[in-house]
């Protein structure tokens, strides 16, 4: 009886068991098909060379979309224009006006096919290439790893794209797109070139502490309001040649390995540089500046080009330059270079002939305080009215010839006087320096000269007191003690008077003094050295012809003294 029942349950367990089961797999085979339309459900992998994608797209993806896969997923570009140009006008994603449906791709369909295992196993290793395509919605790709290579070049994105701390070793491009909304990259590593050449900007760009294994391409783009690259690293080349930038670009503490390319007709408003570190130059060329650029500590590997420009103000306090600065054919109102080292040679002229001098408006400024430069080139009219010079120290003066002239280092005494003469403050430090060079190139008498003129505005500026007669003393009788033959003249002067004075009264008569006493009036003048004892011994003078040879006397020996001190340099 036990048994019979055992038997009788089982035959009805197995009964409700069998349906159970296919119902399970039934459940699970439908819902497998509403997933895909005839896709995998295991990990994708890339169509064999020569054959067609395997992987079929989702059902509810929109015709336009499932095109792209197939281009995609097959290798090949999904290029909207190329597609559409029998019928279609090329698609200008900067016209707000037309935006055709059959472009419209979804964000969600970007994720599936950039991070669905299915999907981003099935790409070839061309990635995911697509061009002319329209992105209404937000774009959200944070945190997210990409394994190949992702272009969505000549595209409109009509709202945020959010890139933050995106990791790819691939190259990232979006070239010539539009975007209507914020492109945020902030702090993503992208280990290949990214590019946005002549892509057109409504809102920020932002790219603080981006990292960029390749280069970053930024050329021709335009509308770019406020741009973001504090702590960037570029270990390639930075490339903004023609760019517009409308609103602020900050790049304080930038890092690129390569150059950083500011040139060709870019256009910049305020612009930060502080901290940067290029690794080779830094061209500036046929660019606009029309706001502040501040690029205190800056450091350039190699040179700063910024010729044929436009500059409003320019901060470059504490930069250090290890090749030229050039700043020929270019118009400044003010540049600071405060305590900035540039290693080979300050240019405001250039060897090219076909490059003009630096040119300045009428209150225009040059600042170098405390600059060291290692060969200083120029031109004549390239200087400003206004300099500021005290500590600027230079290894030694051109020697290239511009527009016409002679080299710096052999311009004449009037030019030199001129050029220390733009000081806005004077500073004798300034024409020391100068008279230092002119001495290394064997120039003695014009070093003597620029020292003179700089102790005659020291004198000019100096209030009425005691160092004021101190002054006028040593400028009266030794010039400063650049000029000691002075001393010799008030010599002949003197000796002349005292001979003119025993003439006057007959005593040269009197005491038998030949040539109207001319050798007594010299012997006097001269102190410790007796050309002849009897006019020690012999002579007692009478009248106010001897208390003239007592003032002779002292001058004697204070024009000795003047001239030792001159020659001896204690007075300079």
């Amino acid at each position: 009886m036990f048994s019979e029942n055992i038997h009788v349950f089982g035959i009805r367990t197995q009964k409700m068991i069998i349906p159970f089961f296919t119902t399970f797999l039934l459940l699970t085979t439908l819902g497998s098909f509403f997933l895909y339309a005839e896709g995998d459900l295991i990990k994708g992998k890339p169509a064999l060379p020569g054959k067609a994608c395997q992987t079929k797209p989702l059902f509810n993806w929109t015709p336009q979309e499932k095109w792209v896969w197939k281009q995609i997923c097959n290798g090949e570009i999904a290029d909207f224009n190329e597609r559409d140009k029998e019928y279609d006008k090329v698609f200008d994603p900067k016209n707000h006006k037309r935006k055709p449906k059959g472009r419209l791709l979804t964000s969600e369909f970007l994720e599936t096919i950039l991070l669905h295992e299915t999907f981003c196993g099935s790409l070839t290793h061309h990635g995911v290439r697509i061009i002319g395509a329209w992105f209404k919605d937000p774009i959200d790709l944070t945190n997210a790893t990409l394994y190949h290579q992702l272009w969505l070049d000549k595209s409109r994105f009509d709202s945020d794209i959010d890139l933050i701390f995106l990791k790819t070793n691939y190259m990232i491009s979006l070239d010539g797109s539009y975007f209507n909304g914020k492109l945020n990259l902030h702090s993503a590593k992208i280990g290949g070139q990214l590019n946005i050449n002549g892509s057109k900007f409504s809102d920020e760009l932002n790219m603080n502490s981006l990292e960029v294994e390749n280069s970053l391409f930024m050329i021709d783009c335009t509308g770019l309001k406020e741009v973001n690259l504090i702590g960037a690293y570029v270990k390639g080349q930075l490339n903004m040649r023609g760019s517009k930038f409308a609103g602020k670009l900050t790049m304080d503490s930038l890092q690129v390995g390569g150059s950083l390319l500011m040139r060709d007709n870019a256009e910049f408003a305020e612009t930060n540089l502080l901290n940067a570190k290029i690794g080779s130059a830094l061209e500036m060329d046929g660019s606009k500046f029309t706001g502040k650029l501040m690029m205190q500590r800056l450091e350039v590997v190699n040179n700063l080009f910024m010729r044929n420009a436009v500059f409003i103000k320019v901060s470059l306090d504490s930069a250090k330059i290890r090749g030229n600065l050039e700043l020929s054919g270019s118009k400044f109102h003010f540049i600071d270079l405060t305590n900035t080292n540039i290693d080979r040679e300050f240019m405001l002229s250039s060897k090219n002939t076909n490059m003009d001098n630096a040119e300045w408006d009428g209150i225009s400024r040059l600042a170098l305080h405390n600059t060291k430069v290692g060969v200083l080139q120029d031109s004549r009219n390239s200087w400003p009215e206004h300099l500021e010079l005290n500590g600027f120290t230079y290894g030694r003066l051109g020697n290239f010839i511009a527009d016409n002239n002679k080299d710096l280092s052999e311009r004449d005494i009037t030019w030199f006087k001129k050029w220390m003469g733009k000081q806005v403050k004077y500073s004798p430090q300034p024409y020391e320096h100068l008279a230092k060079i002119l001495r290394q190139d064997g120039r003695m008498k014009e070093a003597r000269e620029i020292l003179f003129t700089s102790k005659s505005i020291e004198h000019r500026k100096t209030t009425f007191g005691w160092y004021w007669l101190w002054l006028t003393t040593i400028w009266t009788f030794i010039g400063y003690g650049y000029r000691i033959y002075y001393a010799f003249i008030w010599s002949l002067v003197l000796v002349t008077i005292g001979t003119v004075c025993l003439g006057l009264s007959k005593q040269y008569r009197k005491k038998d003094l030949k040539y109207y006493g001319l050798a007594y009036s010299v012997d006097m003048l001269l102190p410790i050295i007796h050309l002849r004892k009897y006019h020690y011994d012999n002579i007692e003078l009478e009248g106010w012809v001897r208390g003239y040879f007592y003032v002779h006397k002292i001058l004697g020996y204070a024009l000795a003294l003047f001239i030792i001190t001159g020659l001896t340099g204690i007075v300079k």
